[in-house]
């Protein structure tokens, strides 16, 4: 307990004691959370603009991990794209090969058209099941793969895929249109290559589009900071001066103490002694 001083300056001594220790637990606080703006009350204005900035910051985190997300995405079907681009070569290959037909059996054929199925295959399981995290990766079947024939002035014209060029179909090597079964590959492994080169423009966008927002969210980030944050060096000079002032202040009030004991010492001593006789 902080002992009286018995004068009028008592009162303005234990107030001033009073915000020294608030001060001294402010800065312990704020040095212990890292935060110069505790509560609102310690800022009201700044609290408004971190809060403002929160939010601003939130928005940015979420868009650059939806694009993060949208690029693993993308790089996923991409590596499909690869795959599925590797395959159109050896279809390619084996329908080159097939359209020799002066040069070839018809067990030859057979066993290209076998070698075609094969490869055919192949590439419907990479469009079928295809998938990042859950999401496929393709929109895509052999029936939606490439085509040739139709439109034009004739609606009535046949429109094939890949699909056509299994075994009996009318793009198989043994018995189909030779000419539209390597029109057919031809477009679509252009049509592979141009899905791999949109995607890769895109990803390329992405990262700007990242790098743009990382950049915005980094200076936010800077600016919240310098209002939020604790100076450390400034609030560590706060606390010392406030210890040593409050050590000053004690030391002001036990002396004051001290005065005021001596003075009511000597008050007593000049005071005649109560006899109970009054003349």
């Amino acid at each position: 307990m902080i002992p009286g001083l018995g004068f009028g300056g008592t009162t303005s001594a234990l107030r001033s004691y009073g915000l020294t220790q608030q001060g001294i637990a402010d800065s312990i606080e704020r040095l212990a959370t890292g935060q110069r703006i505790n509560r609102a009350s310690d800022d009201p204005s700044g609290m408004q603009a971190v809060t403002r900035f929160d939010a601003d910051i939130a928005r940015l985190e979420g868009a650059i991990k939806s694009l993060e997300r949208e690029n693993h995405w993308l790089a996923a079907r991409e590596g499909g794209f690869a795959a599925l681009g590797e395959m159109m070569i050896e279809l390619q290959s084996a329908v080159v090969a097939g359209a020799n037909t002066g040069a070839r059996s018809e067990e030859e054929l057979a066993a290209l058209q076998l070698q075609v199925d094969g490869i055919l295959a192949g590439m419907e399981d990479v469009l079928l099941t295809g998938s990042f995290n859950g999401q496929s990766l393709f929109g895509e079947t052999l029936r939606s793969f490439g085509s040739v024939g139709g439109g034009g002035d004739d609606d009535d014209a046949p429109r094939w895929t890949l699909a056509n060029m299994k075994s009996g179909g009318a793009l198989s090597l043994t018995g189909g249109n030779l000419e539209k079964t390597q029109e057919l590959v031809d477009g679509a492994v252009n049509a592979v290559a141009s899905q791999r080169a949109a995607i890769g423009a895109k990803m390329n966008a992405n990262l700007s589009e990242m790098d743009a927002k990382a950049a915005e969210l980094e200076a936010l980030t800077g600016v919240r900071s310098g209002i939020e944050d604790t100076d450390f060096a400034a609030e560590t000079a706060n606390l010392v001066r406030n210890q040593i002032l409050q050590q000053a202040q004690l030391a002001s009030m036990q002396i004051g103490n001290q005065n005021a004991n001596a003075v009511l010492a000597l008050i007593d001593s000049a005071t005649p002694a109560n006899t109970g006789v009054f003349d």
